[in-house]
């Protein structure tokens, strides 16, 4: 499994934060606003799914289709969360690439090349843009600056987007997804978990027992905080299938938990 969805059991088990080569390819995967800290009005947050690109230029594509799975395994990926003031949006050209797809709610496909370089505590300078590193979905981000945002190659994009593609896996089957979706039987009742910054619901039968979950997330990255340390696990008594509506990073933090009870 990749580092980046290891969730760990024990405190003492967290792995080290990192930050990688400092430089990334990466791709838009969200925006959102937030509150601006001091000055009023708003801060935008956009978030991005990174690839350590002294790695990613150094590790060719695998030879074989067999091969792809421990590449996925190795590869050193990365969420990025860069914070923005909006007088901020005319320093570097891509941003307006950027904010026109936000503008018109849409994400653009551009793959884009990232330099940072970790704060190590300072304060940064007011014309300064904050970004966050995060190397593991539970752990705190790592404070950066954006030292520079502009577009990789030609060859260098065609060869992200084939890697980052999913069109070799193939789609379920009808009959594959009845016969998932066969046992779950009469639904009497939902139940809505509380899990922080995310989604889970339970689809219930007359046992009281969980038939099948819509969603099973929770808080992860800047939001991992807000889901309680009360919650252990989810029933899994009959093996209920999992729906996903979503695949935000949410999504994966309860399935993740339900990995290592399973495999651990």
């Amino acid at each position: 499994m990749n580092p980046i969805l290891y969730f760990p059991q024990d405190p003492r088990e967290q792995p080290k934060p990192l930050t990688g080569s400092g430089r990334y390819y990466a791709r838009l995967s969200q925006t959102d606003s937030i509150p601006a800290a001091v000055g009023g009005g708003f801060q935008l947050v956009w978030i991005f799914e990174g690839i350590d690109a002294q790695w990613f230029d150094a590790n060719p594509e695998p030879p074989d289709a067999a091969d792809w799975i421990e590449y996925y395994d190795r590869i050193p990926l990365f969420i990025l969360e860069l914070l923005l003031q909006p007088n901020q949006l005319g320093q570097f050209g891509p941003f307006k690439t950027i904010q026109s797809a936000d503008d018109e709610d849409d994400e653009p496909e551009d793959w884009f090349s990232i330099m940072l370089s970790p704060t190590e505590g300072r304060v940064l300078g007011e014309a300064e843009i904050p970004i966050y590193i995060y190397s593991n979905l539970y752990l705190a981000g790592i404070p950066a600056t954006l030292k520079d945002i502009a577009h990789p190659d030609p060859a260098t994009s065609t060869r992200l987007r084939r890697t980052a593609s999913t069109s070799h896996v193939p789609d379920a089957k009808d009959h594959e997804v009845d016969s998932v979706l066969h046992g779950v039987g009469p639904i009497d009742y939902a139940v809505v978990y509380d899990v922080g910054q995310g989604n889970a619901i339970g689809l219930c039968n007359s046992s009281n027992s969980a038939a099948a979950y819509l969603d099973l997330g929770g808080g992860v990255t800047r939001n991992a905080f807000t889901f309680p340390s009360t919650l252990k696990n989810f029933c899994f008594t009959n093996q209920p299938p999992i729906i996903l509506t979503h695949w935000d990073f949410d999504a994966l933090r309860s399935l993740a938990v339900r990995y290592f009870q399973t495999n651990f």
